[in-house]
């Protein structure tokens, strides 16, 4: 799945008011061919289990790294979603 297809996907299941959720940021390859999604949260999603397992699985990624939260509630994040 390529990443602009990860995030709208991600906004239309995880963005209950509207597709706004998750703000892309910035998108490249790292090393080993992987893509790095930058993604900023514009709304409160808590930086709990259940949500960045649900993240990973609609994404596809393989690890997520929690930049910047706010208390509890994610702010930015970065995914490792692998080329297929």
């Amino acid at each position: 799945m390529n990443p602009q297809d990860a995030v709208r996907k991600l906004n239309e299941e995880m963005g209950k008011m509207d597709n706004n959720l998750f703000e892309v940021i910035e998108i490249y390859e790292n090393f080993f061919g992987e893509y790095i999604v930058h993604l900023r949260v514009t709304r409160m999603v808590k930086a709990a289990y259940s949500s960045l397992k649900k993240i990973v699985e609609i994404t596809g990624a393989r690890d997520i790294l929690i930049e910047k939260t706010d208390g509890d509630n994610l702010v930015e994040i970065k995914l490792m979603i692998p080329k297929k």
